[in-house]
């Protein structure tokens, strides 16, 4: 596979091609894509493996929603099945793409938590013991320029 060179606005054809593919059949498109968010929902709230068991199969389940965007293409009829296509070919491959997901992830929240040091770990530490979204938001913005760094650092990285 080799790279191609295309405009600048052809990002925004990209995204209103996507549209139109859902507009297609809307109702098995979104049924599709909450299934899945469903799956994937279920499968990180599993303790100790299942964010990672997630992150190594987000790529077969993408490969699932290419053979939905296939099928819509090409006004074939979509079907459910399709979602779980990526289980049935290249799964070895998928898997471990997925696994390098992971490994990046993993790196990349090594490097987050070398940055940040022990304010990082102490702002996370005062969110785990109030759960409070806004607090959080509070400390991330009052927090000082090492967290700052790590937090622009792992965004960028990811």
């Amino acid at each position: 596979m080799e790279a191609q060179r295309v405009e600048i606005g052809h990002g925004w054809l990209w995204i209103t091609h996507g549209y139109r593919l859902i507009t297609r059949n809307p109702i098995m498109s979104l049924a599709l894509a909450l299934l899945g968010a469903l799956g994937m929902y279920l499968a990180m709230i599993i303790p100790v493996v299942g964010l990672p068991a997630a992150l190594m199969l987000m790529p077969i389940l993408l490969a699932g929603y290419m053979r939905v965007c296939h099928a819509l293409e090409f006004t074939q009829k979509v079907e459910p099945t399709y979602l779980f296509e990526g289980f049935e070919k290249r799964t070895s491959q998928l898997l471990s793409l997925g696994g390098l997901t992971l490994a990046g992830m993993i790196i990349i929240s090594i490097i987050i938590t070398i940055v940040g040091g022990s304010a990082l770990a102490e702002m996370m530490e005062n969110y785990r013991a109030s759960e409070d979204p806004g607090m959080l938001m509070q400390a991330m913005m009052s927090a000082g320029s090492a967290v700052t760094l790590s937090l622009l650092l792992g965004l960028s990285l990811l």
